[in-house]
C-alpha cells in the first residue's frame, strides 16, 4: 500500500501521547492516516484492533476498501460479513458502526480508532463502551474528525493542547493545508461560501 508520508503525518504517528485527536478539513486524508496508525506497530498475536465509524455503512464505504487492499497484499482474505481480517498469528482488525452500540463486543482491545467522531450520534459510546475495552491492554486511541463546532471533539482537542496532560495530544489542519487540494479551489470557496461556514 503506497502512501505519501508528509511531515505532519510522521509527527502524529511518532508522537508519544497515548491518545491523539486530529481535527482536519476535507481531503486531508484523515482516514488513511487513521489506517496507518492502526497498523503502524504491527498486529500482535491474538490481539484485537478496531476502527469505529459513525455508521456501519460508512465503515464499508470508507475503510473496507483499505482493508481489502491490505488483505490482497498480505494474502489474507477479509471477512465481508463482519468487516474483519484475521492474521495468521490470531490478531484481528475489525470495523464497527457506533450507530448500533449493542453490536460492539465487550472484549479487550489493543488499539481503538474513532473515525469522524463529531458525526457519532452518541459520543459517549467511547467513554461508556470503547474506553473500558482498552483498560487491560492500556491501549492507545486515535480520534479523527472534521470540525463541527464546540462538541466533544473540541473538548478532546483542548485536552490535547494542555501541556500538563501528557496522555493527550491534538492537531488541527485546515482544508487548505492538504496537499491534495488546489489552492485556487480554496479561494473560490472563500468567495462562494458564508464566511463563518468557510472558517
Amino acid at each position: 500500500m503506497k502512501i505519501i508520508m508528509d511531515q505532519d503525518r510522521k509527527a502524529i504517528l511518532t508522537h508519544s501521547a497515548r491518545n491523539k485527536i486530529i481535527i482536519a478539513g476535507r481531503r486531508w486524508r484523515k482516514t488513511v492516516t487513521g489506517w496507518l496508525w492502526l497498523f503502524q506497530d504491527g498486529i500482535e498475536a491474538n490481539e484485537n484492533y478496531s476502527a469505529f465509524c459513525p455508521y456501519l455503512k460508512q465503515a464499508r464505504k470508507n475503510i473496507w476498501p483499505l482493508m481489502q487492499e491490505v488483505g490482497r497484499e498480505l494474502g489474507i482474505k477479509p471477512n465481508k460479513s463482519d468487516l474483519s481480517m484475521t492474521f495468521p498469528n490470531g490478531g484481528v482488525v475489525q470495523l464497527f458502526g457506533t450507530d448500533n452500540p449493542d453490536s460492539i463486543p465487550g472484549s479487550g482491545l489493543k488499539k481503538a480508532w474513532m473515525d469522524e467522531y463529531s458525526l457519532w450520534k452518541d459520543q459517549d459510546v467511547y467513554s461508556g463502551i470503547i474506553r473500558p475495552m482498552l483498560t487491560i491492554s492500556k491501549g492507545p486511541s486515535l480520534f479523527t474528525t472534521s470540525p463541527r463546532g464546540h462538541d466533544k471533539s473540541y473538548d478532546l482537542y483542548m485536552k490535547g493542547q494542555d501541556p500538563n496532560n501528557t496522555e493527550w495530544m491534538s492537531w488541527l489542519f485546515k482544508t487548505k493545508d492538504s496537499p491534495f487540494v488546489d489552492p485556487k479551489e480554496v479561494e473560490a470557496a472563500r468567495v462562494d461560501m458564508d464566511p463563518f461556514l468557510f472558517e
